[in-house]
């Protein structure tokens, strides 16, 4: 009896428009609007550290190209440690290490290089290659008299720090929209299911049924845990 009772009140919901739409489109909307349009950052630089083992003329140029791009805000004053502790903390979106002998191993054809990033955002580190790469390709052929640009990637991630400081905007949001569509679970379970069926005088011809008082009740329960558990899955 309990079980029919449950899935009644879950076809009834089913038929609500207006219950389905504030219960769970509206939500997605407002996660949407949100998030996806408000929450994004108008900075689409990235920070990176770029640390700079060895000096000589190709290095300055290849520095020197990377700065005028304007995908980058580059950081020249932390050391190599202190530039990973920075990607852990959320603060640096990337490191670019130069080692040294850079210079002679381009001609060698064994040149490696070194990113360092959040391995939450692999694509960080391939723009950074991606660029550095494309700028080296031209230097070499300006230059040095290369056809390419003899330069192997080696990318690092480094796990990030879970904090209040490095959440999303998402990671606060998401939950207050839960909420309140937790709340409207509410309103269109409980809130508004009794009075509708008493109004329709159900409650009387369900008082002469062999129904007891607490399967009525724990009907309303098991059908907003249910709606509930659905929202959830839907919003995050």
């Amino acid at each position: 009896m309990l079980a029919r009772l449950t899935i009644y009140r879950l076809k009834m919901f089913a038929r609500d428009k207006h219950a389905l739409f504030w219960m769970f489109a509206f939500p997605l909307l407002f996660v949407f609007i949100f998030c996806g349009i408000l929450g994004r950052s108008q900075e689409l630089k990235l920070n990176v550290a770029l640390i700079s083992e060895e000096s000589g003329p190709i290095v300055e140029q290849l520095v020197e190209g990377l700065e005028v791009s304007e995908m980058f805000k580059f950081r020249e004053d932390l050391g190599l440690e202190e530039a990973k502790r920075q990607v852990e903390e959320g603060k640096v979106d990337a490191v670019l290490l130069i080692p040294q002998g850079f210079s002679a191993s381009l001609f060698s054809g064994k040149a490696n290089l070194t990113v360092y990033y959040d391995e939450t955002r692999t694509q960080n580190a391939q723009i950074v290659s991606s660029v550095f790469q494309q700028i080296g390709l031209e230097i070499s052929k300006r230059t040095l008299g290369l056809e390419r640009f003899p330069l192997e990637m080696d990318l690092k991630g480094i796990a990030r720090k879970e904090s209040l400081e490095n959440a999303s905007y998402s990671a606060f949001f998401i939950p207050g929209a839960l909420t309140m569509a937790l709340m409207a679970t509410g309103l269109f379970g409980v809130g508004g299911g009794i009075p509708r069926e008493r109004d329709r005088a159900l409650l009387r011809k369900l008082a002469t049924t062999p129904l007891l008082k607490i399967h009525y009740g724990l009907a309303f329960i098991f059908q907003s845990a249910i709606l509930a558990l659905l929202q959830a899955v839907i919003i995050i």
